[in-house]
């Protein structure tokens, strides 16, 4: 069974697959795994389909990529060979039997016409005019299924030459090799005549075909190429047309119509006629234009719009020759169309350049340059046409271009007043857009400045809203620009109106012209818009009258101050005043300059005149006023004569004395004043005398030497004035060397004379030399100073501010930190060393000099009062948190805290106060003030290189001084901490008197002797009278202070208290423990009494027959019971 069921599936194999599977490898040329693999899928669902569904006709398998791909429906293009079964009618569902039967299969390329067009040419339409295959068929059927199968045939072949862009004509599959015997043949003559009628229509239509067609189309542009391409697209389908009409295979047909004597032929004929016109017409047409194309292509394709500018004149001038040469193109028609498609191109290159849909978005000062530019650019064009219009008729006086200008450039001009639109509307955006910016001033500024905002916002909201349309506002055809456009205008109108009365109110507030041109310029641009205009005409009068009143001022202050001109500062008195009346005259130009700028009304105005006749006076009068001016300085200039440059370059200084020789740069004033004159009377471009020009050529170079013996003698003074009677034998051999230098400039060298450049810089060198030497040594001492002002400032103790220390604490922290100083000025003391060395270097003097110890001396000396200084600023720190009245004075708490404790059989310091043992208060501030001593050892002596500064600093008296202040304020402290644990020391006697010898004493002091010897305690009141006397104490002890602030100390004395307060008790206790232990004591011996008692009691009782334990155990309870009452 198992057997038989493996070989099941075998017998049963599908053969239907394996047929298709045959078919689609044979075709497509593929190995059957691959359809193997197809089979895998989906597709085996598909190919079922075909099979088992009466519904599904077709199938059809091609290849996609690698793969086999398998559908039912047709596919929207057909890229590749496609493998097709096709069901039989009739045909429901296949199986192996009745799939070759029921199921036609065949293969087409991506080329389904081509493919259909051979085969039924080929395949179908002999077969199915064959007479054979037509016996039995009525004559009617058989000549309307050829007559079908031919026009069929004819209809394929013409799609197939459309889908090329050719006409193909298609011949019939008649036999006209036996051109005689076809001629008699009606049927085939029937079938030839249907042919040529094809053939006519087709041709028809070609020579139909109307090169402005494109123009034609609703809201088409084409470009100056769809032109080109039509005319070569014709030439090459007539060429086509041309090569089937003379071909070997019509001409038959034409031959056997013609010995027919066809109705046909002579038609036919004269068709073959005017193909080769237009034939000729379309070739003539395609070889003039061909030069065009490359600037078409580039007028087309082109990035750079600006740069279409260079193709218009080679474009017109190639057109030009076109219309010259050719007798097929040279019509008003041709060339009026391929103009019109030029502009289209223009227009399209204009679009990108400005394209609408980013125009209304982008800032307006660049919306505005694009627009000017796009405008330019095609006026360009059109200013290029027009000279190439003149042009020819000069040169075709018989066929000038005579093109109608609308027809040509109707679409243009339109787009070319949108581009004026649009830009009006962004030199308005522009315009309106400096309002944001505008500030008026007056009285009434604030409230104008305010309502021209609000006229600002409004035109905003407006520009807005015309921004919100939605279609391209470069698009000519586009509707509702012109609404949109005539709304905007509107509103602008209505603003500008609102924009003027603000304007004049602000006119009225000014009180100067100036503030008026200035209001005006303020609304540049504006002012020319016809209704601000308007407002801004009915204030010249005003305008004129105001210049007129700044004449009459101007006049009068000229008037009054041309005698002494007021000058501005540092300025020369001639070149200055100049200075000043053209000031005045420029005040006046620049408003006369704006008023005739204005409109030609103003100038008309008779006020004007009269202002102008004021204005044209008071100048005169100043230019007089200002050549004088010139001619007295020029006068003058003859007086300051070369002479003065024959005085010495230097002279002594009027400070100058013997012991301080000065010097100063003797350029003489007078010379100053001239070159300085000659300066501003050049920059104010008036001419100077030749002599005084002669000198100015030369002001660089005094300026320069002028400049240069300022710094030469600047250092020279500096270093006399600043050098110390220990510095100056340092450097004595060098003031000596410059001396003669300085000596020929203040008795040989002149201004006039050569070399003065040669001797000015070796002087400056030695100057130069000699202030470097003294700034290094003055510099290096400035450098110790600092480091030894720095332990003023870095002190050798430090306080954390309000801190309270431990004794442990204040000991490490101040050990810490005189360690740090101590290493520090170890390394100012080598730092110091070094300074001191590097200025030996500089001076180059021997250190065994007597100028040299000297100098070392004074170093050593401020060495001294550095350390010394630091000693005392540390100290006096020192005092400030030691002092109890600056404490007091400043608030600040105590520095230290200590305790005072009990240690029997004394009161003790925590720490000790006293002494000179190492963890002693005293003993602190002793090692702190012998650490600050110690600072003079830490640098060896800069004299000898051996030794140190700790004896100068010990003898100094100020250190000293300080020192012994800080202890004096440390023992104060202490002495006023030992009076404090005075008041304590009265209580010494709780600790230092014996408790039971002082009882005993008391016993005996206060009891009574019997006569039997014994001794009777004190009475109850005594005992309560001692009680009462310690417990007193125990108050007095509570009510003693805890803490106190001795100075800088903080006395904590509360484990003092403890101790005393405990010993009170004590006392207390003892007194109290003597009568709790009598009292217990009697009642035990009482107890002891009755014990006896009872048992004697109890032993009578016996006698007597009682119950001797009976009786027992109630008296012993009783007992018992006494007791625990006793004790209570």
């Amino acid at each position: 069974m198992a057997e038989a069921g493996a070989k099941q599936p075998s017998q049963d194999k599908d053969a239907r697959y394996d047929w298709i599977q045959e078919r689609v490898c044979s075709s497509l040329k593929v190995r059957e795994d691959a359809f193997q693999k197809l089979l895998q899928g989906e597709a085996k669902t598909t190919i079922s389909s075909f099979m088992e569904d009466s519904d599904v006709k077709r199938l059809l398998v091609y290849m996609d990529s690698k793969d086999l791909m398998v559908t039912v429906k047709p596919l929207p293009k057909y890229k590749r060979k496609t493998v097709y079964f096709l069901k039989t009618n009739g045909a429901a569902k296949l199986d192996n039997d009745n799939i070759k039967r029921a199921v036609v299969h065949g293969e087409f390329t991506e080329a389904v016409l081509e493919t259909l067009l051979p085969v039924a040419q080929q395949v179908f339409l002999p077969l199915l005019t064959n007479g054979s295959n037509q016996e039995g068929w009525p004559d009617v059927v058989a000549k309307e299924v050829s007559e079908n199968l031919h026009r069929f045939v004819a209809n394929v072949g013409a799609t197939v030459g459309e889908l090329k862009g050719q006409t193909l004509l298609p011949v019939p599959v008649a036999d006209t090799s036996q051109q005689d015997q076809a001629a008699r043949d009606k049927a085939k003559i029937h079938i030839l005549e249907n042919s040529v009628t094809t053939w006519t229509k087709q041709i028809k239509a070609v020579l139909k075909a109307d090169p402005d067609a494109a123009l034609k189309g609703v809201g088409a542009y084409p470009g100056p190429l769809t032109e080109l391409d039509f005319w070569s697209e014709r030439a090459n389908n007539l060429n086509s047309i041309h090569d089937q009409l003379t071909g070997e295979r019509i001409q038959k047909v034409v031959k056997v119509l013609e010995l027919a004597q066809s109705a046909y032929h002579p038609a036919f004929e004269r068709l073959i006629q005017d193909v080769e016109a237009a034939r000729h017409e379309a070739n003539e047409n395609v070889k003039f234009l061909k030069p065009l194309r490359k600037y078409l292509e580039k007028l087309n394709t082109m990035d750079d719009f600006v740069a279409l500018t260079d193709q218009f004149k080679p474009l017109l001038h190639t057109l030009l020759l076109i219309w010259k040469n050719s007798k097929t193109y040279n019509s008003s028609a041709r060339f009026a169309t391929l103009l019109r498609e030029i502009c289209n191109d223009l227009i399209m290159q204009a679009c990108k350049f400005v394209p609408g849909a980013e125009l209304l978005h982008m800032e307006p000062d660049e919306a505005c340059d694009k627009l000017r530019m796009t405008l330019k650019v095609l006026g360009s064009f059109k200013s290029h046409y027009f000279a190439y219009k003149a042009a020819s008729a000069a040169e075709c006086p018989d066929n000038p271009w005579r093109f109608q200008n609308s027809l040509i450039f109707g679409r243009l001009d339109t787009f070319l007043e949108r581009c004026a639109d649009i830009m009006e509307l962004q030199s308005t955006c522009v315009q309106f857009g400096k309002l944001e910016r505008v500030e008026v001033g007056g009285t009434k500024g604030k409230n104008l400045t305010s309502a021209i905002k609000q006229v600002h916002a409004d035109f905003l909201t407006a520009q807005e809203k015309f921004r919100q349309i939605t279609y391209d506002v470069m698009d000519v055809g586009a509707p509702g620009f012109e609404a949109d456009f005539h709304t905007f205008r509107e509103v602008v109108r209505e603003l500008e109106h609102r924009l003027g009365a603000l304007i004049m109110q602000a006119f009225d507030d000014c009180t100067t012209l100036s503030s008026t041109f200035k209001l005006l310029e303020s609304f540049e641009g504006l002012l020319e818009r016809d209704a601000i205009a308007a407002e801004v005409a009915k204030k010249h009068k005003d305008m004129v009258d105001s210049f007129a009143a700044d004449v009459a001022e101007v006049h009068e202050l000229f008037m009054s101050n041309k005698a002494w001109p007021v000058l501005s500062k540092n300025a020369p008195p001639h070149s200055g005043a100049v200075q000043w009346v053209r000031g005045l005259m420029e005040r006046l130009q620049e408003p006369m300059g704006k008023l005739q700028s204005m409109d030609a009304s103003v100038q008309e105005m008779p006020a004007f005149k009269a202002a102008q006749h004021s204005y044209e006076a008071v100048m005169a009068e100043m230019q007089q006023y200002e050549k004088a001016l010139v001619q007295d300085w020029c006068s003058q200039v003859d007086t300051t004569s070369e002479s003065k440059l024959h005085q010495p370059l230097l002279q002594f200084h009027e400070d100058s004395t013997a012991d301080l020789p000065l010097l100063a740069v003797n350029f003489d004033p007078a010379l100053v004043r001239l070159l300085r004159e000659t300066k501003y009377f050049l920059l104010l471009k008036i001419e100077v005398p030749g002599s005084a020009s002669d000198i100015f050529q030369h002001a660089d170079k005094y300026r320069q030497q002028i400049a240069s013996l300022d710094l030469m003698v600047t250092l020279y003074n500096k270093l006399q004035r600043t050098i110390l009677p220990v510095e100056r034998p340092l450097v004595s051999a060098k003031l000596d060397a410059a001396e003669p230098a300085l000596q020929r400039g203040l008795e040989e060298l002149v201004w006039a004379n050569d070399g003065i450049d040669t001797y000015i810089k070796e002087t400056l060198e030695i100057v130069k030399e000699l202030d470097g030497i003294l700034t290094t040594i003055k510099d290096n001492v400035a450098n110790t100073l600092d480091l030894l002002r720095t332990f003023e400032r870095n002190l050798m103790f430090d306080r954390k501010e309000g801190k309270v220390y431990t004794f442990d604490e204040l000991s490490d922290s101040s050990a810490s930190l005189i360690s740090q100083r101590h290493n520090e000025m170890r390394d100012a003391g080598k730092e110091i060393g070094k300074l001191l060395s590097s200025s030996n270097r500089v001076l180059k003097v021997s250190k065994a000099s007597p100028a040299w110890k000297a100098y070392v001396d004074y170093v050593s000396d401020m060495v001294i009062s550095g350390f010394a200084s630091a000693i005392t600023h540390t100290t006096q720190y020192l005092q400030q948190q030691l002092d109890p009245e600056i404490l007091a004075k400043s608030g600040a708490g105590p520095l230290l805290e200590v305790e005072l404790e009990l240690a029997t059989p004394d009161m003790v310091w925590k720490p000790e106060l006293t002494g000179s043992a190492k963890g002693s208060l005293q003993a602190l501030v002793q090692k702190w003030l012998m650490s600050f001593l110690e600072v003079g050892g830490l640098i060896k002596r800069l004299d000898t290189g051996e030794g140190s500064y700790a004896k100068e600093l010990e003898e100094d008296y100020e250190v000293a001084a300080e020192l012994d202040q800080v202890l004096g304020i440390t023992l104060a402290s202490i002495r006023s901490c030992e009076d404090f644990k005075g008041q304590y020391m009265k209580y010494d006697y709780l600790w230092k008197q014996d408790l039971n010898q002082t009882l005993q004493d008391f016993l005996e002091a206060n009891g009574t002797k019997n006569a039997d010897g014994s001794r009777e305690d004190p009475p109850l009141s005594k005992f309560e009278e001692q009680i009462q006397k310690y417990k007193a104490i125990g108050q007095e002890v509570a009510s003693l202070p805890g803490s106190a602030t001795v100075g800088f100390i903080k006395i904590s004395a509360k484990p003092l208290k403890s101790s005393l307060s405990t010993w009170a008790s004590k006392w207390v206790y003892l007194f109290t423990r003597y009568l709790q232990d009598k009292v217990v004591n009697s009642i035990g011996e009482l107890y002891s009494f009755m014990d006896g008692a009872d048992s004697t009691l109890a032993r009578k009782v016996l006698g007597e027959g009682g119950d001797e334990e009976g009786a027992e155990a109630p008296a012993q309870h009783a007992v018992e019971e006494d007791a625990e009452a006793g004790n209570a």
